[in-house]
């Protein structure tokens, strides 16, 4: 009996590997295929527009799924499961993007629109299972964001040290577009709006009457957006903080730089 119970045990344990290898398999796999139909793409001479498109596609795609995926494993790892037990604690694309939220700014692109807007199924949280009460409130709200901020980083750690993929076309044209995209998104869902991660961080210092009438906002956070957008004010808040952020990575450089020197 001990042993077809260790023999079961070993076996549950190949399948529960398994499945945790599927969701980054998938992307690595969906990202070999996009690289191989662009080159294709590249040596017949199709329009960089159209390649610049597809790329950027690309980048949100990881984006909108990283993001997510850190909102459930800073929650998981604050004592809220539920992420977890709905198949969410995981970097399979599919289990996070919203066929609306991605099907949106795919079409913006296509039509060459300067304003992008999409998003991926929110992380389901349940606010009450955080430990550490209004901290892990906070902590859950900005994970995205530092996800976000934190591929940046590593992109341009990436293409300070190895600068010699620049002689791949597509690779580093790639690179750019994920560094600009996650830095776009990262600052965006930065900025105060409900339902935006920004208002998530604001909400965590609120209490009583104020956050309540603070989260009631949500129904007309698109709304407000779309307003922001039309009457610049949504620019004027991301500009300063997207300069802010690529500055901090040319600081990055230069002192990446200095050490390999």
């Amino acid at each position: 009996m001990r042993r077809k119970r260790r023999g079961r045990g070993y076996e549950w344990n190949i399948q529960s590997l398994i499945n945790k290898l599927i969701g980054p398999a998938t992307v690595v796999a969906v990202l070999i295929l996009g690289y191989q139909v662009l080159q294709k793409a590249v040596e017949a001479s199709v329009s960089y527009d159209f390649i610049r498109s597809v790329l950027m596609i690309g980048a949100l795609i990881v984006a909108f799924s990283i993001h997510e995926w850190a909102h459930a494993v800073v929650a998981y790892l604050c004592g809220d499961d539920t992420a977890k037990d709905e198949g969410r604690l995981t970097l399979n694309i599919f289990k996070h993007l919203d066929p609306v939220g991605i099907i949106f700014p795919i079409a913006l692109i296509l039509m060459g629109s300067p304003f992008i807007f999409g998003w991926a199924r929110p992380v389901p949280i349940n606010y009450m299972r955080l430990k550490n009460g209004r901290l892990g409130e906070f902590l859950v709200a900005i994970a995205g964001v530092t996800s976000n901020f934190l591929i940046g980083l590593l992109v341009i750690t990436i293409m300070t040290l190895f600068p010699e993929i620049s002689s791949n076309f597509l690779i580093w044209r790639f690179m750019n577009v994920l560094l600009s995209v996650n830095v776009s998104l990262g600052v965006f869902n930065l900025l105060p709006i409900p339902p935006l991660d920004g208002s998530r961080v604001i909400g965590s210092f609120l209490d009583g009457e104020l956050r309540y009438k603070w989260f009631s906002l949500d129904r007309y956070g698109y709304m407000f957006i779309l307003v922001g957008y039309y009457t610049g004010i949504t620019r004027a808040m991301m500009v300063p903080l997207y300069n802010l952020v690529f500055e901090f990575y040319r600081f990055v450089s230069v002192l990446l730089n200095g050490i390999i020197g």
